[in-house]
């Protein structure tokens, strides 16, 4: 019997066991429906219609829903200003089953239920901006916003890629400086200037940023703040192209700034969420059905706005219904807890770390948590304000930082398109030839005003680049910068403030002013020079035919004369092939002559010098080596005299008492300055070389030396004893018209005028475009050349204007010195010559004669050496006894020579 119900009691302990693991199972597994708690404020109820719909998502959709679990989304209000309220508030909430908290998005009632929910352990999920970060291990929060600090770091790139070197902060709380903290720590280079907005008039402070010229601005506000600032700044002028904003918030795409696009302002912000993505769009469309009342007639718009936190709620739903479809759900029991009991659950740790352990691709993009659970990698958009509303025009992410994706040509296109038809405000200076005032100006209105090479460019560049232009001429400098405040004044001064789009005229484009102004390329190129009177014209000089050889090659020429005068003389009267017989005819003649006297000498030596010649010839070698060499000199002297003269005839010399800056540098007596607060002031005075120092010193000895005007520095030139520095076109201007003045020297320097903008302007571009253009088509040169050369002279008469150069200059010794060694050296072997003619003949006369070479040599230097004796030498003919007997010869007679094949007596 016992044996036969042993299978029933087997089967009646395996449906026992059954029951109780089922009963176990349902005790400790999810329940069917878990409780989400939201917690709101008043300022955030549209919240409410996104967690709704989120909840309902996650139920009702098969790819979202979690197995077995329907989450029960439970809405509550929670004071704002009241943290003890709503920490009783919340405490009682928490005594039921929950599974996890949401919100709020009040920073004050945050912060207390995020204590509340780390002491009870209740998983708490956030979506706020947050700067207050708390370990891990002593919090249970998660914030799907992007951590404050990578936010900031975005900031940083975007600025650091604009390249500013200086901004304005406009922060509406505290907060917003913590918000830009890592731009602010990074910004070290970088002149910063913060200021509060006090609302909801802003003016003061914008004013304050309009006078302190900055164009870099960083908005940080409530984006329904934003329309109404900029509003603001907009009266006050601050809303044109040379401004740049940067906006904090991540919801430019719900604001509208259509009032903006037609002042062209560059307006940037980031974006987290991007409106147009279908994900976005069909969610956004399901929580605005949530608020239309059933039976109404309201219908959902076809721009649906969607803010950054509305995505962010949604995404925090998202995450944590994924979380529990990812874990084991049989593990998780939410239990009651209780504030004042100390009782927490404690299975809300592993869900807190599986959520942050789990990545999500949300309406704000990849969620993804770092080990502090704090949301680092994010992709945000950079947005700017154009024509056509928002448009991406880069990308952000931690790696790579702030990069640029828009097509360079089409941005081109934008800002020429931008610039066409719209008028720009010009300012100037009344400064010949570039801006002057018509003799009827009186009687005209507008531009028609005025005239001049500027008046000219600027309608070329604006009929080029497709723009309108009011000029308009103001009774100041172009600009310097004051030395103890370093405030701008003059033309820069209206640039920096933004009360003018473009300053024309003669403005020199130079490092100090590109700081604070833009410039475009240079329409004309320059440097500085020296203005000053032509001297006196002086009466012909009666001996100005000497003026071609310098005195001192006038004496060497005369001794030279003189040298070769006697030369040839000695030479002749010691050569013996010099005496002849006067009378060829006759071959027993008594006597030989010798032609070249002193007389003769100096005579054959000028007549060779002034080309006549004479009818006295040279014959012995000797002579004639001596005479070629004269000849030669000659040849040279006149032609170099001949050449010079011709010179000296055809240019007019008037000797200046400076002939360069160094000049006027090394002398006290000639006053000299340039226009106070100019570029050439400037250059003078920053200039480090000693020549250009020196000259800076003298002229800062006495204000005087310096002009307000160029016209005044003009009249000093030519009233006084005063040198003008001024730039190369106004002075070429100048001496076209005024014949009494001309430039002295070379260029101090080089460099250009342009076209002066406010910094960051975005017609710079387009017209230096224009003007590089213009010149290479050398309409810019025939323009200069029209109002430099054609226009205003008087009389119809014009200056011709040439550029420095060398005036015919006497020749010294150093040019001709070379014909003088020539000269000696012939000298020199006409003299070897004569001697070896004496030695030969002397010997050839002791062979006839049958006596010594010594005794005749002796006989005939004795005779030669004679400077005073004849010219004529008397001849004997030796007898038969003598030619045999040469001592009795000797003896007989010592004064004559035999004709023919005897000798003559020396």
């Amino acid at each position: 019997m016992p044996i036969k119900c042993l299978p029933a009691v087997k089967w009646s302990l395996f449906i026992i066991l059954g029951g109780l693991l089922m009963v176990m199972r349902a005790v400790s597994a999810l329940p069917d429906t878990a409780a989400v708690v939201g917690l709101f404020d008043d300022t955030n109820s549209d919240l409410k219609y996104v967690f709704d719909y989120a909840i309902s998502r996650v139920n009702d959709d098969d790819r979202l829903r979690i197995s077995g679990t329907r989450l029960d989304g439970k809405k509550h209000d929670v004071p704002s200003l009241d943290s003890f309220r709503a920490s009783k508030q919340v405490c009682r909430i928490l005594h039921e089953q929950v599974l996890a908290v949401l919100g709020p998005q009040d920073v004050f009632a945050a912060h207390n239920i995020q204590s509340i929910c780390g002491a009870l352990q209740i998983p708490h999920i956030e979506a706020r901006w947050d700067f207050r970060l708390r370990p891990p291990n002593e919090s249970l929060s998660i914030n799907v916003y992007p951590d404050y600090r990578a936010l900031s770091k975005a900031y940083h790139d975007i600025v650091k890629l604009w390249q500013w070197n200086s901004f304005t902060v406009l922060y509406e709380t505290n907060e917003g400086i913590i918000k830009l903290q890592e731009l602010l720590k990074g910004a070290t280079k970088m002149r910063i200037s913060l200021r509060q907005l006090k609302g909801p008039d802003y003016h003061d402070v914008l004013k304050d940023v309009r006078a302190s010229g900055e164009s870099h601005i960083i908005l940080d506000c409530a984006a329904h703040k934003v329309p109404d600032i900029l509003r603001q700044a907009q009266q006050l002028k601050l809303t044109s192209p040379y401004y740049q904003y940067l906006l904090t918030t991540l919801d430019i795409h719900t604001i509208d700034l259509s009032a903006f696009i037609h002042d062209h302002t560059n307006i940037t912000a980031f974006r987290l969420i991007d409106p147009n993505q279908a994900n976005v769009r069909n969610a956004a469309r399901g929580w605005t059905y949530a608020k239309i009342t059933p039976g109404s007639v309201a219908t959902v718009p076809d721009e649906l706005v969607i803010t950054t936190e509305q995505a962010l709620f949604y995404d925090g739903v998202m995450i944590l219904a994924k979380a529990l479809r990812n874990s084991d759900v049989s593990d998780l029991h939410p239990v009651r807890v209780s504030c004042e009991d100390d009782l927490s659950w404690a299975q809300g740790r592993s869900l807190i770390d599986q959520i942050a352990q789990t990545e999500l691709r949300g309406l704000s993009g990849r969620l993804k948590f770092d080990e502090n659970r704090t949301r680092t990698d994010f992709h945000l958009d950079i947005v700017q304000i154009l024509a056509n509303g928002p448009q991406e025009v880069g990308t952000w992410n931690i790696t790579h930082g702030a990069l640029i994706t828009w097509n360079y040509t089409e941005h081109v296109m934008r800002v020429a398109a931008s610039i066409r038809n719209r008028t720009l405000r010009a300012i100037t200076v009344i400064e010949e030839p570039y801006v002057m005032l018509k003799e009827d100006f009186l009687h005209r209105i507008g531009n028609d005003r005025y005239e001049g090479y500027a008046v000219e460019l600027m309608d070329m560049i604006a009929l080029e680049v497709g723009f309108n232009y009011t000029l308009e001429h103001k009774d100041m400098s172009h600009g310097i910068p004051d030395p103890k405040t370093q405030e701008w004044s003059g033309l820069i001064r209206e640039l920096i403030d933004k009360r003018a789009d473009l300053a024309v005229g003669g403005i020199t484009i130079s490092y100090n002013r590109e700081q604070v102004v833009d410039f475009t390329k240079p329409f004309m190129h320059l440097g500085i020079s020296i203005l000053y009177r032509k001297p006196d014209k002086k009466p012909p000089d009666l001996f100005s035919f000497l003026h071609p050889l310098s005195p001192d090659v006038w004496m060497y020429m005369v001794t030279a004369y003189v040298a070769v005068s006697i030369t040839i003389f000695v030479l002749a009267r010691f050569s013996p092939y010099e005496w002849y017989n006067p009378h060829p005819c006759n071959e027993d003649g008594d006597v030989v002559e010798n032609q070249f006297t002193i007389c003769n000498s100096l005579w054959f030596t000028v007549g060779s010098l002034m080309q006549q010649g004479s009818d006295i010839a040279p014959r012995a070698v000797s002579t004639r080596v001596a005479a070629g060499c004269w000849w030669f000199f000659t040849l040279i002297m006149i032609s170099s005299y001949t050449a010079n003269l011709a010179a000296f005839l055809t240019v007019e010399r008037m000797k200046l008492p400076i002939e360069s800056a160094e000049d006027l540098s090394k002398q006290t007596e000639i006053k000299y300055g340039c226009y106070y607060g100019g570029a050439t002031y400037n250059f003078f005075k920053d200039s480090k070389l000693p020549i250009y120092k020196r000259m800076w010193e003298f002229m800062s000895q006495d204000q005087a030396n310096f002009v307000k005007t160029g016209k005044a520095g003009i009249n000093r030139v030519k009233t006084e004893k005063y040198a003008y520095l001024m730039e190369t076109p106004s002075l070429e201007y100048t001496i076209y018209r005024d014949c009494d003045l001309t430039q002295i020297g070379s260029l101090l320097d080089s460099k250009g005028f342009g076209i002066a903008t406010p910094q960051n302007s975005p017609y710079r571009d387009e017209i230096s475009k224009a003007i590089l253009k213009l010149q290479e088509s050398s309409e810019l040169q025939v323009l200069k050349d029209r109002w430099w050369k054609e226009k205003n002279i008087k009389n119809g008469e014009k200056c011709e204007v040439s550029k420095p150069q060398d005036q015919a200059s006497e020749l010294g010794l150093a040019n001709v010195g070379g014909v003088f060694v020539i000269l000696l050296a012939g000298l020199a072997l006409s003299f070897a010559v004569a001697i070896l003619e004496f030695v030969w003949k002397a010997r050839k006369s002791a062979s006839n004669f049958r006596e010594p070479v010594s005794t005749e040599m002796l006989r005939a230097l004795r005779f030669a050496v004679r400077l005073h004796g004849s010219s004529k030498k008397p001849v004997v003919r030796p007898s038969q006894d003598t030619l045999e007997h040469p001592s009795n010869y000797e003896a007989s007679n010592s004064t004559t020579v035999p004709l023919g094949k005897g000798k003559y007596l020396m």
